[in-house]
Formats: structure tokens, sequence, C-alpha cells
């Protein structure tokens, strides 16, 4: 309900349903990641493997995702009130009352990642860029 789980050089899938505990996850290799939380936060530093697919859901928990440069995946990031930005040029971003979107493919589009927040903030990171202080969102392409 309340607790936050880590991983490290994760291998696989996780799922993870909380009210308000946290999810990180660094390193390693995602199949399957299909997270839902009220207001828990969700940090991932992970490869998508090419036929995987990310799904977060959450209500307030802002999340923080950082791919490879040289990812492969269709992207729907979305919130209706929070921020949504991107580190990786050529996605598409839009902002209008009560939706803010980033979405568009990686690579070939192999796998799939899909966010939707109510009020959170989306960050979709690049890896190889410096990460985001806390408090702070928004990368320097992208912005919504």
């Amino acid at each position: 309900m309340s607790g936050d789980l880590e991983a490290r050089g994760l291998d696989g899938g996780v799922t993870f349903n909380s009210v308000s505990g946290d999810l990180t996850l660094a390193g390693g290799s995602v199949q399957d990641l299909d997270a839902k939380t009220v207001s828990g936060k969700v940090t991932a530093d992970v490869d998508l493997r090419a036929d995987g697919a990310l799904r977060v859901t959450t209500v307030s928990g802002e999340v923080a995702v950082r791919l490879p440069a040289d990812a492969s995946a269709d992207i729907d990031l979305r919130s209706t009130s929070g921020r949504v930005s991107t580190g990786f040029d050529g996605l598409r971003s839009a902002r209008s009352p009560g939706s803010n979107t980033v979405a568009g493919t990686l690579g070939a589009g192999a796998g799939r990642m899909m966010v939707t927040t109510l009020s959170a903030p989306v960050t979709l990171l690049q890896r190889g860029q410096p990460p985001c202080p806390p408090g702070a969102h928004g990368g320097p392409a992208g912005d919504a």
C-alpha cells in the first residue's frame, strides 16, 4: 500500500501497484513494466527490450524514465495538468487545456512506452543527459 520498491539490474518484468509507495528501477532490461500508483513516484533508468512494454499510470505521482539514446519504442506520454517533457528529438509535444502530451516513435518503434498521470509531471530522458535536479522537470527539447 505505501511501501517503496527499489531494484537494480532487473532482467524481466515488474508489476507494481501502490497508493503512496515509490518505485525505483536502476539498470537492467525491462520486458514488461506495469506500474500503477496514486501518489507514489516512478523512476526508471532501464533498457526497454525490443518487444517490451513500459506502462505507468499515476494520479499525482511524478514519473521520470531514462532510456538509452538508441531506444526503439512507440512513445505516448500524457498528463491532464502536469508538465510533460522529453530529451529525445523527434517526438511531438502538444499542450492544450486539460492535456499535455509527448508522442511519437523512437527508432523502429519495436517496444511501447505509455505513461498517464492526472496532475503529475512526466519526464522522458535520454541516457547520457544529466539527471534532473529534484523539483526540476524538463529536458532541453520537447517541453510541453
